[in-house]
């Protein structure tokens, strides 16, 4: 990684790009970009290979909860403890193992989240299915 001495900022919001619980990182066989599943601030980062202080926030927006699938901005989905995260480079879609919401979400290149497995009501804290994509799985288990 260059530039490791930078420090890590805030976001456009004012929201301090740190990690409270991190429980997945996937990296990008293809780009070494590196995924960030943060189930303590319910969110999805990416940092951009290089630069270790170009964390973006990809979904969530670090309240926990649940809003439901088509939100067209991902970044304003409210995760709850996402527990795994999966890019596929081919068809562009993060994949997302939302511990709490008891479903995988997959976010498409325009930002639109929708559940791909999992119950259709808000489920609080219950584990959820395991997800192949690939021969790869977003979550093994949700502890």
């Amino acid at each position: 990684w260059r530039n490791h001495s930078e420090s890590v900022k805030s976001d456009s919001w004012g929201r301090i790009l740190t990690f409270s619980s991190p429980r997945s990182v996937f990296v990008d066989p293809f780009s070494y970009d590196v995924y960030i599943a943060d189930a303590g601030y319910n969110m999805i980062s990416v940092m951009k290979y290089g630069y270790i202080s170009n964390i973006q926030i990809l979904a969530g927006t670090g309240v926990r909860g649940y809003t439901g699938d088509d939100i067209v901005n991902v970044v304003f989905a409210y995760l709850n403890q996402p527990e795994g995260v999966l890019y596929h480079a081919e068809s562009k879609n993060l994949y997302i193992s939302d511990c709490c919401n008891s479903r995988d979400w997959y976010v498409n290149e325009d930002g639109i989240i929708n559940t791909l497995i999992g119950s259709s009501t808000y489920d609080g804290c219950l584990q959820t299915s395991t997800n192949k994509i690939d021969n790869a799985s977003a979550s093994d288990v949700c502890v």
